[in-house]
């Protein structure tokens, strides 16, 4: 007597699709018109006769057994063990219609969400004056059509904007000046006039918060210049971060309403001030780069509580001139090139997990950045 099986899980056989769903398609076409109508008896919570699979753990591969003896080469392994119409035999064509069913649910739910635009600007990472990293650089976002605001330090200066000038549809180049030396302003006016496009990252590390005075003519000078800012917000690596908390940036762009401020890592960890800081001041915007996607991988839907305001936009309180909460979002990895894609996996399974629009996602990823830089982009 035949042995009587129960029809396992789904999800492995979607994992599988998944992953192979491209390949299976290509193959399905191939060799749809040529396979042979014999008949292959399969049944769902019924007997399974003739025909074995099995699923390897991590969802990588659908194998047949070799009890299958109307296995046809070539045909896309797809389904799960006993899957077909209750009690009926069916034939390979009807197997194969659906593969394509599968495969084509489960890459729309692969893709429909976590769309990455086709144009990208990092808008926050770091130079390294190696030719390992310039090579990674160039192959690496040359690939995803990227180009990044490269943070370019004061001793790498010349080599940094030489690479830049060389590549100028991958860098737009941010001189890293120190805001507490006695010859910033002299400083501003060197790196402005050799063609960097803005400053950063800033660091406000000595005794004197952002928005202390005594900064005053350094923020003035980059708005009459057209200078964006990319200071650091929240905690530094060294454990320090009570001077760059994002309400002094609030108070900057009340202050130089001209001046482009896309600061650094949302403020981690004062993230309700960054959300409130950006949603009153049109010119502030920032990034959400470094720890704070990693440790909210398993809630990516945490962010929209601090990035809350877009069903409200021309309602009470809220500014005329705001514009929906994730556009004040930019796409940044502060990362070496090598972790380029796994920054945009992260920065998609938040977008997805908050209900982000297409056009506000194709605006966080890059377009807000070309209109700041006056960069075209053909759409």
């Amino acid at each position: 007597m035949a042995e009587t099986k129960s029809l396992p899980s789904v999800m492995p056989v979607l994992k599988f699709l998944q992953r192979n769903g491209t390949r299976a398609l290509k193959s399905v076409f191939r060799n749809y018109s040529t396979l042979p109508k014999c008949p292959v008896p399969w049944h769902v919570g019924r007997t399974v006769r003739q025909t074995r699979y099995s699923m390897d753990e991590d969802g990588s591969r659908l194998r047949r057994s070799s009890a299958d003896p109307a296995f046809v080469s070539g045909m896309p392994s797809g389904l799960p063990r006993g899957a077909s119409l209750p009690g009926k035999a069916i034939s390979y064509q009807h197997q194969l219609l659906t593969v394509v069913f599968l495969t084509c649910l489960s890459l729309s739910f692969a893709q429909s969400s976590s769309q990455t635009p086709g144009f990208i600007i990092d808008s926050h990472t770091h130079y390294r004056a190696a030719d390992d990293w310039e090579k990674s650089f160039l192959a690496t976002y040359t690939k995803y059509n990227a180009m990044a605001c490269l943070l370019i330090s004061m001793k790498d200066m010349d080599r940094g904007m030489a690479f830049a000038k060389a590549n100028p549809d991958r860098v737009i180049p941010y001189a890293g000046i120190d805001i507490d030396s006695p010859t910033v302003l002299e400083d501003v006016k060197k790196v402005h006039k050799i063609g960097f496009k803005g400053l950063g990252e800033l660091f406000a590390v000595k005794e004197w918060n952002y928005d202390d005075p005594k900064y005053d003519p350094l923020w003035k000078l980059a708005q009459e210049l057209g200078m964006p800012i990319a200071p650091h917000t929240g905690i530094l690596a060294n454990g320090m971060m009570a001077r760059m908390r994002p309400s002094f940036l609030a108070t900057i762009a009340s202050k130089y309403p001209r001046l482009v401020i896309h600061a650094a890592h949302f403020g981690n960890p004062w993230y309700d001030e960054a959300g409130e800081a950006t949603r009153r001041n049109q010119n502030l915007f920032f990034d959400i780069s470094g720890s704070s996607l990693i440790k909210k991988e398993d809630n990516p839907g945490y962010w929209q509580q601090f990035l809350w305001w877009t069903p409200y936009l021309g309602k009470a309180h809220m500014p005329k001139n705001a514009v929906p909460a994730f556009e004040k979002i930019l796409f940044a990895t502060d990362e070496s090139p090598e972790g380029f894609e796994e920054n945009v996996r992260r920065f998609n399974k938040m977008l997805d997990a908050c209900g982000v629009s297409e056009e506000t996602r194709a605006k966080s990823y890059g377009l807000t950045m070309a209109r700041i830089h006056k960069i075209s982009v053909n759409k």
